[in-house]
């Protein structure tokens, strides 16, 4: 993987310079032009034919990509679950899969991630509600023509005026809002313009890779609301007013999420289904048997769920695995002593890391730092133990974890709270980390919460430990350290700050050469993980099975990037 990967960023980007350059689209806009303009970015070896400037030279591009969408046809309804209710329809306040995956349908984003290509690379952005855009030599100012006939479903027609609002309100949120998850990855836009209706200019404050921007711009997260909406006080917890593909019907907590055709969406022919049922199943073993029985579309099964599956279903199901961008990790919040550098390292080193991935993982997942295990900007398994705590485990390390807690004034015994979000992946990662918290003598009794009141408790840093699930949309420095572990960051919950590693991001994130940002990166790893905001214990591999008759869908690295059924046809 490391090193296609390489092969991928290196050689793609120090191919010929093109002044114009066509990429790949998926024939998503209403125009006809579905562009993926990627200035700075190239082609892996599957696009031979994409071409890429290494220097940032500015550039426009559109792509007719009709290709990437196979015909259809219409009719029939979706049936999808997932394990709880989503704490909210916001895509600007949430980032739970819980509210991905239930709310995403109704909304477009100005740019996406291709749904055919299941990796999340810079190439695979296409247009979305842009039809095309260009960069400016200097890489300072982006500039995006957007389609002419979306409207939201109130029938309010779309212009820039809504992509304006949309990226304003995450960089300077309303206090009702409180702190965006991504907000902070949009801080590099200094200002928004919109010379018409049709025309989008990003002004940023400073130099940034457009392979970092424009996939940020292009994650699922990035929804685009009315401005009337934004400014009128619309209740976007409660109710969905987007371009998108479905209109929201009903939603019935604890069952399910309900969406319909929308007869008026701006992409022709467009969605080819009738509808999307999202049913709320938290029994995993009821959700498995309804997938199973033919229920259900498309399950996310256990490596071990998958085997009994495939010895049932054979052919009638297909199975797509990826690498994934999701993790284990232990979140601090602002008690003490858990705001002791010392102390999170102890339990850093308390942690079988190893044990974490046979048990949780039943053997399917990997080691990594800060960013994806095993992707482009990985630390190496010998990078990875210089590091204290994330060495090979054995009982040593509980004596001299031990040594630390007592030069830190923690007694030799000790109560402490683990927050637990509700739903059986997190409370088993929570009873793994009460095991191993007690080798050093910490009692630690898990505080159950369903899924809206533990991220209310998490934001307000009210908590000793919170094992996660965490995951991220783009596996990318600026996203994922923007989001996590710069000073100020939205989910930086142990409100670690260090004035180096906000300076060795800033750095990172200006290099233009591929090479030498990607050893930045690393070198800002190396920088960070010490300070123990976190605490990784393992990446989790994933995998979607979808009865064979769910059509024209492919399953993504990213878990939030393809969620809209927007091109799925039912062939049933």
């Amino acid at each position: 993987m490391e090193e296609l990967n390489s092969r991928y960023w290196t050689s793609a980007l120090r191919r010929p310079v093109s002044r114009r350059t066509v990429l790949r689209g998926a024939g998503m806009t209403g125009a006809g032009l579905a562009a993926a303009a990627l200035i700075g970015c190239g082609s892996d070896e599957d696009e031979p034919t994409a071409t890429a400037s290494a220097t940032g030279d500015g550039g426009t591009a559109t792509g007719t990509g009709t290709e990437a969408v196979s015909a259809g046809k219409p009719g029939g309804r979706l049936q999808l679950t997932q394990a709880g209710d989503p704490p909210s329809f916001d895509l600007h306040r949430e980032s739970t899969t819980y509210t991905a995956y239930s709310t995403s349908m109704g909304y477009n984003q100005l740019i996406r991630m291709d749904p055919a290509v299941g990796e999340e690379t810079p190439e695979s952005v296409i247009g979305d509600l842009a039809t095309e855009w260009e960069i400016s030599p200097d890489g300072l100012t982006y500039t995006f023509n957007l389609v002419q006939n979306a409207k939201y479903h109130d029938g309010t027609p779309f212009t820039a005026a809504d992509v304006k609002a949309s990226y304003e309100r995450q960089i300077n949120p309303p206090e009702a809002l409180g702190k965006p998850p991504r907000g902070g990855q949009l801080k590099v836009i200094e200002s928004i313009d919109t010379p018409d209706d049709y025309t989008l200019v990003l002004n940023l404050a400073r130099p940034a890779s457009s392979l970092s921007l424009l996939p940020i711009l292009a994650q699922g997260w990035m929804a685009i609301y009315s401005q009337k909406d934004v400014e009128g006080g619309f209740d976007f917890r409660q109710n969905v007013n987007g371009t998108g593909a479905y209109k929201l019907n009903s939603y019935e907590q604890g069952s399910k999420v309900v969406w319909d055709k929308n007869p008026d969406y701006h992409v022709a022919e467009r969605p080819y289904l009738d509808g999307v049922d999202l049913y709320i199943i938290p029994d995993t073993s009821t959700a498995l048997a309804n997938f199973q029985g033919g229920q259900l579309n498309v399950y996310s099964p256990t490596k071990k769920d998958l085997e009994s599956l495939t010895a049932s279903l054979g052919d009638k199901i297909v199975t797509q695995p990826t690498k994934g961008y999701g993790f284990n990790t232990i979140n601090f919040g602002g008690r003490d002593p858990w705001t002791d550098v010392r102390v999170r390292e102890a339990v850093a080193m308390a942690m079988n890391k190893q044990s974490a991935i046979d048990v949780l993982a039943f053997g399917d997942g990997r080691l990594g730092g800060y960013l994806s295990g095993e992707g482009y900007w990985s630390l190496s398994a010998e990078e990875m133990t210089a590091i204290p705590g994330y060495a090979a485990w054995d009982e040593s390390l509980i004596t001299e974890a031990r040594k630390m807690l007592d030069a830190a004034g923690v007694p030799a015994t000790m109560d402490s709270t683990i927050l637990t979000r509700q739903g059986s992946s997190f409370e088993a990662f929570s009873l793994y980390v009460q095991d191993q918290l007690a080798k050093l003598g910490i009692n630690a009794a898990l505080d159950i919460q369903e899924t809206a009141s533990a991220y209310e408790i998490m934001s307000k840093l009210d908590f000793d430990l919170a094992p996660w699930n965490h995951a991220y949309a783009v596996d990318d420095p600026d996203a994922v350290f923007a989001e996590f572990y710069i000073t100020g960051a939205p989910r930086n919950y142990s409100q670690v700050s260090s004035p180096e590693v906000d300076d060795m991001y800033l750095a990172q994130s200006q290099e233009q050469d591929p090479e030498t940002r990607r050893q930045m990166v690393k070198d800002l790893q190396l920088t960070a993980m010490p300070l123990y905001g976190k605490i990784l214990t393992n990446w989790t591999n994933a995998r979607e099975s979808h009865w064979a008759t769910v059509k024209n869908y492919t399953s993504h690295t990213s878990i939030y990037n393809n969620r809209r059924w927007q091109d799925v046809w039912l062939d049933a």
